[in-house]
């Protein structure tokens, strides 16, 4: 029996925003991407442990300019819609990428497991510098929006140093931190609290560096792909009785995002995995770990 639902296109991007369910056995979306139905019946639904694979909703990096120019000259400059992001503190300037992920909302009960931030570094010692560094992340200290935010006007003006945890940098290849369950489910818990965070290299934090990963504006992020825009890996247990069908993916695309993928039809913000004792091989998550 086939069961569907219509929706405007304007309310499957706003609601609906393109699940994808990814059964670790396959390797392909087992979701029609259409513009105006979602048939519910070709989605098979997971129980238990589920992987999830979110896409970034907002992202921007901010440039004080060069160094040796005074008074921080692109320092009122925005590039939200690049596609790349950019980190620096060197000869060349200081530069942060801000990135943030609106997440889905967990049926009550459920509990993180596991949580990777995870960017694709596309070069290989592109500055000269070795890229067997961990490059500082903090988390973003207020709301921000990624066609206004300048160096000025950035919420974290004052970051330097370390934070605590940081990207593995990998050379053309995914670059991501250690596990940072709680602080996820913390995210979850509380969406209010959920800024963001700031990918950064401090002044005291050795050899100037320039390093270069790729935005949600990458060409390879379209509607109907993920691309290699950043992403938050998140593992997640179920309670007993709900299943994928019980995730409200409509906080996933905050109201704010500079995402302009190309195609027509809903969003991709969010694939799922199940039916495997770990993270699926062709999703090539680091955990932090340097190879």
């Amino acid at each position: 029996m086939r069961t569907s639902y219509s929706f405007s296109l304007r309310s499957a991007l706003a609601l609906l925003l393109g699940l994808a369910l990814l059964p670790a056995f396959t390797g392909c979306d087992l979701i029609e991407q259409l513009e105006e139905e979602i048939d519910e019946t070709d989605v098979p639904l997971a129980t238990g442990t589920v992987y999830m694979w979110i896409g970034a909703d907002m992202d921007a990096t901010v440039s004080c300019g060069p160094l040796t120019v005074p008074g921080c000259p692109e320092a009122d400059n925005n590039y939200g819609t690049q596609g790349g992001l950019s980190v620096s503190f060197n000869g060349v300037g200081i530069k942060r990428s801000y990135v943030h992920f609106g997440l889905p909302t967990l049926p009550e009960g459920s509990t993180v497991d596991e949580a990777y931030f995870e960017m694709y570094h596309g070069g290989q010692n592109e500055d000269g510098q070795s890229d067997d560094i961990t490059i500082p992340v903090t988390l973003a200290g207020a709301p921000w929006k990624p066609l206004e935010i300048t160096y000025n006007n950035q919420p974290n003006r004052s970051t330097s140093g370390s934070s605590g945890f940081g990207l593995t940098l990998n050379s053309m290849d995914w670059s991501g931190t250690a596990d940072i369950a709680n602080l996820v489910q913390s995210h979850f818990d509380s969406p209010a609290t959920n800024y963001g965070y700031v990918v950064y290299w401090g002044s005291n934090a050795g050899n100037g560096i320039e390093k270069g990963f790729y935005s949600i504006n990458d060409y390879r992020r379209t509607r109907t792909d993920l691309g290699l825009s950043p992403r938050m890996l998140v593992k997640v247990t179920l309670p007993p009785g709900y299943t994928t069908a019980d995730i409200d993916l409509a906080p996933t695309l905050n109201a704010d995002s500079d995402l302009n993928p190309r195609g027509s039809g809903p969003i991709l913000m969010v694939r799922f995995a199940s039916g495997t004792s770990d993270w699926p091989d062709a999703w090539n998550v680091t955990r932090g770990i340097r190879r």
